[in-house]
């Protein structure tokens, strides 16, 4: 044991006085915003406070007074590869501990947490671990109640306590929503420029923080911006800060200039907001003349709900499987595409097994000839039967393998019939199943690459906009140009002016993957990470776009005491206001794709840039069969 790092760590304990948070183990990398102190993008995060209790714990065993417990994580699934990252602090032996907030851990979806506990015996000059426990996060919060684990004699092998890990989540951060309209802007010298705001909090110091950049809009009479939202306790506090915002212009040659200016206060700005509108005259500094006026049109209170609150609100995730077989001439050969194939099922099904209680997943094959009279499908059961569902992993795992050794592949792979079948399907469940129970669904498509019905499936894409459904574009190969472009379109496409309802799209390339991947990483996991990172994002735009509340705040402990359910204290007229301003913040998924994967599309390069509006691509003149008309 390094006794030099475990006091360092008991030591800082004691100085916060509260569990530690303990680090991200996500290896995938995350975009930093550069809009000042609050960022517009909206990420409520689940902090999980997890409480310990050990019962019936052999003291005997103990020769000390005291014993720790040692808190570990998995960093890259390997069986022995722990890192100490946390620890209690020392606690006087006894067969029966409480340990409140022995410490915090951020949850996410795309990788399950790995943790051991280990219980010592201390003393100043050693710890020795007597028994451990290792649990997966997600054990703890899909539990009916709390999760209880025999802890495990590390000698032995055998019993020597029972400990029970419970949760509680901290409460969501409430935020103000806000939006601002441009009146009365003077037309010489604006014509033809476009607009935009800055927005500052003036410190005690005289410092100015900055809190928001607007998008930029068009000079005309009348500029209504984007809402925005600020967390309520950076901009309301109990010293009733001004703000300072600025207006500028800027044109076609991106030289910016100041349009005029207005302070005001927090009381003025957010406290008399809400129900009227309020006109703010904009002048350029030691000047009286009037260069417009910004009106506050929307000033309200939400709260951002995350993935962990749907989740333990009785929703859940189901999950598909399709694998395209087929193979556009004898040189597609691939000796690894078996492999990479169970490879990928295995890393995506792992996040999605603790979510899913029942174990079957529906999976299907595509782009092959089927027997026993071998004709083209582009639509049958992995399973080669009638029910294309397969119980647990390996079950997935050995239908692949039996299609793959039975079927013929075909030289087209035609994705729509499997889009439109998944999406009718999520429909029709989430039409006949109780609200709070309905599955959101996964659809992971597995290819070389090559789509021979690119209008098909861009029109199938649009038309599962509407259903609860993500799908996700995985290739295999390199020659993968349509799945990638439709993939990171981030929902902005359309076809003959019907236009995708939102963003239910990912894609992911093996090779790319395996290109960018650590030396000390490990290949499935950040691959499952680069795949299922926007599920959760996607499942909450569908939800909030549907009206979708979470309501059970059972594990939220400050807000437990509040009532069953905050929704039904909240005005009806505010309720579709809030459900509007979530879906808003929800939907720009954009925001949240690395530069190096719009960098490696030459297409959508330019489909978004700083203070500019999203294109949306307009498939319905592709060309069905060739790649480079999409440009």
């Amino acid at each position: 044991m390094n006794m030099t790092r475990i006091r360092q760590i008991i030591a800082l304990r004691r100085t916060v006085r509260a569990g530690p948070l303990l680090p991200p183990i996500s290896k995938s990398r995350e975009k930093s915003s550069d809009d000042g102190l609050c960022s517009n993008k909206v990420t409520a995060r689940d902090i999980l406070e997890i409480d310990l209790h050990i019962s019936e714990l052999k003291t005997d065993l103990f020769a000390f007074d005291d014993i720790v417990c040692l808190i570990s994580a998995n960093r890259n699934g390997l069986e022995n590869s722990w890192e100490l990252v946390a620890t209690t602090e020392f606690i006087p032996k006894t067969d029966s501990i409480s340990i409140p907030n022995a410490f915090s851990i951020e949850y996410t979806f795309k990788r399950d947490q790995n943790l051991k506990i280990e219980i010592c015996d201390y003393s100043e000059e050693e710890v020795i671990a007597i028994g451990a426990i290792t649990f997966f996060v997600t054990e703890v919060i899909t539990a009916a109640q709390n999760l209880t684990k025999p802890l495990i004699e590390i000698k032995s092998g055998k019993p020597i306590a029972s400990m029970t890990i419970s949760y509680t989540t901290q409460p969501k951060e409430q935020t103000t929503l806000l939006q601002f309209c441009g009146k009365k802007f003077p037309r010489k010298g604006l014509e033809n420029t476009q607009i935009y705001f800055k927005m500052f909090r003036m410190e005690e110091n005289e410092m100015r923080n900055l809190l928001y950049t607007s998008d930029y809009q068009l000079y005309s009479s009348k500029i209504l911006w984007k809402p925005f939202k600020l967390p309520r306790n950076i901009v309301i506090d109990s010293k009733n800060r001004n703000f300072e915002v600025l207006c500028y212009s800027r044109d076609d040659r991106a030289k910016c200039s100041i349009i005029g200016q207005f302070i005001t206060s927090s009381h003025v700005l957010f406290k008399n907001a809400e129900g009227r509108k309020i006109s703010l005259r904009v002048e350029l500094e030691k000047s009286e003349k009037t260069s417009g006026i910004i009106e506050v049109v929307k000033c309200n209170d939400i709260t951002m709900y995350s993935f962990l609150d749907y989740i333990t609100n009785g929703y859940c995730l189901s999950l598909a499987i399709a694998v395209d077989f087929s193979m556009s001439n004898s040189n597609d050969i691939s000796p690894t595409f078996a492999n990479d194939v169970e490879c990928i099922i295995r890393s995506i099904c792992e996040p999605f097994r603790r979510h899913n209680f029942s174990q079957s997943y529906a999976a299907f094959g595509f782009g092959a000839r089927i027997p026993p009279h071998f004709r083209e499908s582009q639509q049958f059961c992995l399973n080669l039967e009638t029910d294309p569902n397969c119980q647990g992993i390996d079950g997935l795992i050995d239908a692949f393998w039996k299609a793959n050794t039975q079927v013929q592949a075909s030289t087209t792979a035609h994705f729509a019939h499997i889009i439109y079948h998944l999406s009718k399907l999520a429909s029709n469940v989430h039409r006949r199943e109780n609200q709070l129970k309905c599955p959101y669904y996964v659809l992971a498509i597995i290819s070389k690459g090559k789509i021979n019905d690119i209008r098909e499936t861009v029109q199938a894409t649009i038309f599962a906009s509407k259903a609860p459904l993500s799908i996700i574009f995985i290739a295999t190969e390199d020659d993968c140009t349509e799945m990638e472009r439709l993939g990171l379109s981030a929902g902005q496409i359309s076809y003959q002016n019907r236009r995708a309802e939102r963003d239910m799209l990912q894609f992911v390339a093996l090779t790319k993957v395996r290109n960018k991947l650590p030396d000390d990483g490990n290949l499935w996991e950040l691959f499952a990470e680069q795949a299922l990172r926007r599920i959760p994002r996607q499942m909450i735009s569908w939800l909030t776009k549907n009206g979708h509340i979470p309501q059970d705040l059972k594990h939220y402990g400050s807000l437990s005491k509040q009532g069953s359910s905050g929704i039904s204290e909240l005005k009806l007229e505010h309720e579709q206001e809030r459900i509007n301003a979530m879906e808003f913040f929800n939907d720009h998924s954009t925001e949240d794709l690395g530069e190096t994967e719009y960098a490696s599309t030459s297409d959508y390069s330019n489909v978004k840039k700083r203070h500019s509006y999203t294109e949306t691509k307009d498939f319905s003149a592709s060309s069905p069969t060739s790649s480079a008309s999409l440009r």
